[in-house]
């Protein structure tokens, strides 16, 4: 049973973690439409005009690209953080796979498939 519950704590660990990355997506997704929707006005308002980037523009550009880049950073390191906590999972339940005795033969069943039966990950015989 202890050992259910350790899998039922990184489960919820990993799903905190879901739920933060998808709040943070989405704050950094509007953050930067924001960004590049305010530079595309002052790109078209300078072409209509006729003038070439004027400092101001071409540095608030280069500080958009930069706000780009470090979203983009930020979002594949939280990425990569949560394969490692669903990798966590997956040993949690390892240490928790039961065998059972039918027949002649002998089944090795996940206790993630025992509870959830309708899923089957095809790397264990349930």
């Amino acid at each position: 049973m202890e050992q259910c519950t350790s899998v039922e704590r990184e489960v919820d660990k990993v799903l905190q973690k879901f739920l933060t990355y998808g709040q943070h997506f989405e704050q950094s997704l509007e953050e930067l439409l924001h960004c590049v929707g305010r530079l595309r006005a002052e790109l078209a308002r300078a072409a209509l005009q006729g003038t070439s980037l004027s400092a101001t523009l071409s540095s608030v550009m280069s500080q958009c690209c930069q706000k780009i880049r470090d979203a983009v950073q930020k979002l594949a390191s939280d990425h990569k953080d949560i394969h490692g906590s669903v990798s966590r999972v997956g040993k949690a339940i390892d240490r928790v796979s039961v065998s059972v005795q039918m027949g002649a033969g002998s089944w090795s069943w996940c206790v993630l498939h025992v509870a959830h039966p309708e899923s089957r990950c095809g790397e264990c015989e349930c």
